[in-house]
């Protein structure tokens, strides 16, 4: 856990501007559009969905990392409330939830909890930093997924927004075409959505370049991590 927090620090130090830089991007204001009730396009309700979506995913992540090391720590902690000397049912627990060195012994009640906390305050710091920038990643995907939702409601509802901006008649005399300025607004609407799509498009071009690596180091890991306990596992059944 400890590699994967530095490495996900040192990411973010070489990278996080870049990031930044693409979330303000993402939240430029001259990528919003008007409400088009005929069309049932409502741009901020969208918006606060996805932020909905995704406070709730990042929320779950934090629990799930809470719940991983709680169920670490949790146990040594009530077994060293329960322990008593010369009671071998009740016995100090022999060693910490994970392996680390410690400046000091832990062979009594008190140090022992002074160890655990010395130990998880940095454990729960690490699990901060992966979910961090994991939820940070997801959010920021989120939010490209919100643009594509908005940007295919603009098409969808480009002719009403276009006619209510549009001062003056929408056809012809004849009724046939659209009158000039109607075709002026349009254009003037259509290139605002095709250059929110290729910022979006851009976007998703940067995130792929600036995560290729890291996405590389972290499959690699998982299964190095994989191949090693299923070589673990066979080795203690050989040798049964």
């Amino acid at each position: 856990m400890r590699s994967h927090s530095y490495g996900k620090v040192v990411f973010f130090y070489f990278q996080g501007h870049k990031l930044k830089r693409i979330m303000n991007t993402l939240e430029d204001t001259k990528l919003h559009y008007e409400n088009c009730p005929e069309k049932d396009f409502y741009p901020e309700v969208t918006s606060k969905l996805y932020k909905k979506i995704g406070k709730k995913y990042t929320i779950i992540f934090f629990m799930m990392a809470h719940a991983t090391l709680t169920s670490s720590y949790l146990p040594p902690f009530l077994a060293t409330l329960r322990s008593e000397e010369n009671n071998p049912e009740r016995m100090l627990p022999d060693r910490l939830p994970y392996y680390s060195w410690m400046p000091f012994r832990f062979d009594t009640a008190g140090t022992y909890l002074i160890a655990l906390g010395y130990q998880a305050i940095p454990m729960f710091s690490y699990a901060y930093s992966i979910v961090g920038m994991d939820t940070l990643f997801m959010n920021i995907m989120n939010c490209v997924g919100m643009n594509l939702e908005i940007i295919q409601g603009a098409f969808l509802s480009i002719l009403p927004r276009a006619e209510k901006k549009t001062d003056g008649p929408l056809l012809t005399t004849d009724g046939l075409y659209n009158t000039e300025e109607l075709t002026v607004t349009l254009r003037a609407e259509m290139k605002k959505i095709s250059q929110h799509l290729q910022v979006v498009y851009k976007v998703c071009e940067d995130l792929e370049d600036i995560h290729k690596y890291l996405t590389l180091a972290q499959a690699t890991a998982t299964l190095f991590i994989l191949c090693s306990c299923l070589y673990l596992v066979s080795m203690r059944y050989t040798t049964c």
